[in-house]
């Protein structure tokens, strides 16, 4: 089972109810007893031995308010007489209140722990097994605790609230007794969390003209014939995040109960039905795992429910539905996934039912002879399978087409699912919505020209190299010897030459 955030809270709350309970207790030392007895003062009072297969028909019986009865893990066992009980609480001239049972085992009694009239008290991590009651509160026995029991292989019940209310079941073990683990009869505002009634002959758990906010939470209810029932008005209850499995049937309403919340449970492997209701009107079935089962959600004669939200997965023990109608009218039926089925949904002889919004993926889809609703008009908003607008249901063998990209389909309607509906058929079936592509822009590259630098070659000067002039040295005049001319530069001896020319020239232009 999974255990979820409320759940924790739960098993959280019943730790500290039972360690506030487990503190109680009247001041000042213990009383020890080792026998039947009755006890008419408070005060804390301590089974020090077993008493065995006692003959009284009542062993230990309290008439005192405030008192704490511990019996030490010890035994107080009768004969099995009927109409005896191990431990009576119950005052003739008054109610009582505070009183507390708790760490006794008691067996073979017709009611092991038996209060009557009693308030707000406890009975705690007791072992009332093999008994024809188990542990019994009736008669204004009103806001009690009772947490960590055990209840199991009694004759009849193992836990029964009887005409009791704002009592609170905590972590208690109510398993094969030969009727039902826990019982309520003409009982309200009590609040069952946190238990185990598993392989009871009957019910696991029975509500039973007891109405008006008795809470079911997070209890594990396997192997029965109904894991729980709610039978004969009984009204206004909640039912959640319960885990029920291998039930002849899971949860199962009877005769004229309404306005009962079933939400989040866990139904599977039950060979009948997994959740069903008869004659049983205006209940709210919401969140629900319906799976595995012979029929997924059932409504026999049952009108104005609303059945939204639920999982209804591979129901085919029977070869049945995963939603079922008999005989059933004014019903609404909308976001529910209904897959795997050999019958998705079944409607025989049911009429004005309002189905929408729902996926259908079974073997079969549908069969209706009725005359029912299978669409809301368009409507903005988010379908079952994640298309923008509301409108009929999903079905997976419809082949149509949506002409104007809605999500509705616009051919093959009014769809009957090859004449499986008879009378009329869904005229806006879901289309599972064409992923939009958006096309990837082109990107042109931007092409940077290359700039090829521009490269001013400066000449190499190659330098002149004047050539190191031979200084002319003149010898010592010796004798008669000739005065030498001195040499003009190349250079200049052709520029007077030039000059010359040029003179040359002018002179003949003018001769």
């Amino acid at each position: 089972m999974v255990v979820n955030k409320s759940s924790q809270q739960y098993r959280r709350l019943g730790i500290a109810v039972l360690a506030i309970a487990l503190l109680a207790g009247g001041a000042g030392a213990a009383t020890e007893i080792n026998s039947c007895t009755s006890i008419s003062s408070p005060g804390e009072y301590v089974l020090n031995q077993n008493i065995i297969s006692s003959s009284a028909s009542t062993c230990i019986n309290i008439v005192s308010s405030n008192v704490v009865l511990d019996g030490m893990g010890h035994t107080v066992s009768g004969t099995g007489t009927a109409d005896t009980r191990g431990v009576d609480v119950h005052s003739q001239t008054t109610a009582l209140a505070n009183i507390t049972v708790k760490n006794l085992v008691v067996s073979n009694w017709d009611s092991g722990i038996y209060y009557n009239n009693t308030q707000k008290g406890s009975i705690l991590n007791n072992d009332a097994s093999n008994n024809q009651y188990g542990i019994l509160l009736e008669a204004a026995s009103d806001n009690n605790t009772l947490g960590g029991n055990t209840a199991s292989s009694n004759n009849n019940y193992g836990i029964v609230i009887s005409h009791s209310e704002g009592n609170t079941l905590i972590g208690n073990t109510a398993n094969s007794n030969n009727k039902t683990g826990i019982a309520l009869f003409f009982s309200g505002s009590n609040m069952l969390s946190g238990n185990t009634a598993n392989s009871n002959k009957l019910f696991g758990i029975l509500l039973d003209l007891s109405s008006t906010n008795n809470i079911v939470n997070n209890n594990i209810a396997d192997s029965n014939n109904v894991g729980i029932f709610l039978h004969s008005q009984s009204d206004s209850n909640t039912l959640s995040d319960n885990s029920l499995s291998s039930n002849f049937r899971g949860v199962f309403f009877d005769a004229s109960t309404s306005g009962n919340k079933v939400l989040n449970n866990s139904v599977s492997l039950s060979p009948n039905y997994g959740i069903s209701l008869f004659l049983s009107n205006n209940n709210v079935l919401k969140g629900n795992t319906a799976s595995g089962n012979g029929r997924g959600i059932n409504l026999d004669e049952s009108n104005g429910n609303l059945v939204a939200d639920n999982m209804v997965l591979n129901n085919n023990l029977l070869a049945d539905s995963g939603i079922h109608l008999d005989l059933s009218s004014g019903n609404n039926i909308t976001g529910n996934k209904v897959s795997g089925n050999n019958q998705g949904i079944f409607l025989n002889s049911s009429s004005n039912n309002f189905i929408y919004n729902n996926y259908f993926n079974n073997t079969n889809n549908v069969f209706d002879n009725g005359n029912n609703i299978w669409n809301i008009a368009k409507t903005a908003g988010e379908n079952i399978i994640g298309g923008p607008n509301l409108g009929g249901n999903f079905w997976s063998d419809y082949t149509g087409n949506d002409l104007n990209g809605d999500g509705l389909g616009d051919t093959m309607v009014p769809y009957n699912s090859a004449g499986k509906i008879i009378n009329g058929g869904d005229s806006l079936p879901l289309v599972i919505p064409t992923p939009t592509t958006t096309p990837t822009p082109t990107v042109t590259p931007i092409i940077t020209p290359t700039i090829t630098p521009t490269i001013t070659l400066t000449p190499t000067r190659t330098p002149v190299v004047t050539p190191a002039r031979t200084p002319i040295v003149t010898p010592a005049p010796t004798g008669n010897q000739p005065v030498p001319v001195p040499e003009f530069p190349a250079g200049i001896v052709f520029s007077i030459a030039g000059i010359m020319g040029m003179v040359y020239m002018l002179a003949r232009r003018r001769g």
